[in-house]
């Protein structure tokens, strides 16, 4: 998991009580409160850090430490949630564009129930890697299965 930042160099931006969750939901838009966005589904704890420190190049990605497994269903929409409690007010700049749908939920409480829509959303890069190994191989075997 890697978000694209602009605007730097950043250095000692610090996240309070960082968590990163994943989950399934069945939503194509968000609502505005978060437990009704899980779909019945149970979010995932992929990443921790007490602090996490964000040190960052000028341009470019920018990647998150410590980040653990989730189960991908290759079906569902996936929320990606961020908490933090308290932060040292230093900011994190990070390329984004107009979604055109509610795609971002908002709120500045921690552990709050509901929060503000925007369809503003990060660039990021979330790498899928499969349970199952593919088969090796050759390339003319794998052109020869197309003709």
């Amino acid at each position: 998991m890697a978000y694209d930042v602009t605007n730097g160099p950043y250095s000692n931006c610090l996240f309070f009580d960082f968590e990163m969750r994943l989950c399934h939901t069945p939503l194509s838009e968000l609502t505005e409160n978060f437990n009704d966005n899980y779909g019945g589904n149970m979010p995932v704890l992929v990443a921790t850090a007490d602090p996490l420190n964000i040190t960052a190049p000028e341009e470019g990605w920018w990647v998150v430490p410590g980040f653990g497994p989730f189960g991908y269903d290759g079906e569902q929409n996936l929320i990606i949630e961020i908490r933090w409690q308290d932060d040292n007010e230093e900011s994190v700049d990070m390329w984004c564009f107009d979604s055109g749908a509610d795609r971002l939920l908002l709120t500045k409480y921690y552990g709050g129930e509901t929060g503000n829509l925007a369809t503003k959303l990060n660039r990021f890069r979330l790498t899928l890697e499969t349970d199952t190994p593919v088969e090796p191989a050759s390339l003319g075997r794998v052109k020869s299965s197309f003709m």
